[in-house]
């Protein structure tokens, strides 16, 4: 039972293992996301070349995708669900200044596009979105150390207990053998003392 139990911690410390590796992941994801917005919305605003849209559309889809996707991988952590939700704020202003930038691009030309971008605007909610990567890639980290620890602890514990029922079984054997060879013997020695 002991064993058992073990083992059932193992799995869940592994799931929780897996379940901070796809969250890492997730975020690098959702930072190359969102500096495809960052780049493609720089690109159109300098040159107004709607080919720089794409990674602007592309990264702004993406974004939303990732975001969903980090959803159910944060659900069970307070902190994490916390900062999820702080991080998809940011995003979304990010978006909408791009999407600002652009239509001022588009509708008014270049200077008033550039002089929107050289406010540092977009400048501070790229930095506000690192910030709040860098926490939850922290947050899950410790999360991660922790959960290794505790698979370590589980998988020694487990271990521990099936030497311990191995050691137990050949234990009971040998009584159980020396148990058989007493009686063999005691039969043996009265069957010779009989005439």
């Amino acid at each position: 039972i002991v064993s058992y139990s073990n083992v059932l911690g193992m799995r869940e410390n592994e799931d929780r293992i897996r379940n901070t590796h796809e969250v890492l992941t997730a975020l690098e994801e959702l930072m190359i996301a969102a500096l495809d917005v960052e780049t493609g919305t720089r690109g159109y605003v300098l040159t107004g070349d709607v080919q720089y849209l794409e990674p602007y559309r592309a990264g702004s889809a993406d974004t939303r995708d990732v975001l969903a996707k980090l959803e159910p991988l944060t659900h069970g952590n307070a902190v994490q669900a916390a900062n999820l939700d702080r991080l998809r704020t940011l995003i979304e202003e990010k978006i909408r200044f791009s999407r600002l930038a652009i239509e001022t691009r588009r509708d008014r030309g270049i200077e008033p596009a550039t002089a929107l971008t050289d406010s540092d605007r977009g400048k501070m909610a790229m930095d506000a979105i690192r910030q709040q990567m860098a926490q939850m890639n922290r947050e899950e980290t410790v999360e991660r150390e922790q959960r290794i620890t505790e698979l370590a602890a589980s998988s020694s514990a487990a271990r521990s207990a099936s030497l311990g029922a191995a050691k137990s079984s050949r234990a009971r054997q040998r009584a159980s053998d020396a148990s058989a060879a007493n009686l063999f013997h005691g039969q043996t020695a009265r069957q010779s003392s009989q005439p």
